[in-house]
């Protein structure tokens, strides 16, 4: 399931040139970018789901005295830079993810005594979290999101499927012309369903054997 932004705009403009009243030559390919890029956003951020084609599952990641080491780096080379798109984080051992520590709490109640969990961190760019306590040195296995930068080009790989997008990003071209509400509903329509469709699709592969990984497909933390 991979396509290209020029191929979603491609199809989303020839789709609208079936669309009586509606010319294309006044937004074109540049404008429709855009409109790509909003409707790629629109399902990225699917409540309580991570598609397939931007899931990464790190192993081994190393700790140093509560601080990862190296800059974490998802599917298709993409550096996570936010904490929410942090999904997981084990320790080595498995069991349960590790929580998000509360920053009500007294740090130096977190030294020692075995790992306790996670706290968002923006000291060092592209290392999201700490772990607690401070003095823990080990590794961690991480799932992480990868999330694309704007602004796309047109020759960019999307993993995502393309006839959502082509209806994402006519709905959203419709939208801001203005001048046919009824267009606008239709295609939003037609771009929910069809991203319904994807969603229920994925959830039902199969999953590995891993307590870790049970749940995976359809929730996180909230943050």
């Amino acid at each position: 399931m991979v396509t290209t932004v020029q191929l979603i705009v491609n199809d989303a403009l020839g789709l609208l040139s079936h669309s009586p009243g509606v010319s294309t030559q006044t937004y074109a390919t540049p404008r429709m970018r855009l409109f790509v890029e909003q409707a790629f956003f629109e399902m990225f951020d699917a409540p309580e789901h991570i598609w397939l084609g931007y899931r990464k599952k790190l192993t081994g990641v190393p700790v140093q005295n509560g601080a990862l080491t190296i800059d974490l780096v998802g599917a298709h080379g993409i550096k996570i830079e936010d904490y929410k798109d942090v999904i997981h984080v084990w320790h080595p051992d498995g069991g349960d993810p590790l929580p998000e520590v509360s920053s009500r709490r007294s740090t130096a109640s977190y030294f020692g005594g075995g790992v306790v969990g996670i706290e968002p961190s923006t000291a060092i760019p592209f290392r999201p979290f700490v772990i607690w306590p401070a003095d823990y040195t080990e590794t961690v296995d991480i799932l992480v999101r990868s999330r694309p930068s704007l602004p796309f080009s047109l020759s960019q790989a999307i993993y995502l499927d393309h006839q959502a997008l082509v209806f994402g990003a006519v709905w959203a071209y419709s939208t801001d012309l203005g001048n046919n509400p009824g267009q606008s509903v239709r295609y939003e329509t037609r771009f929910r369903k069809r991203m319904q469709e994807m969603l229920q699709g994925e959830q039902r592969q199969a999953i590995a054997l891993d307590t870790r990984l049970s749940t995976i497909p359809t929730t996180w933390r909230d943050t």
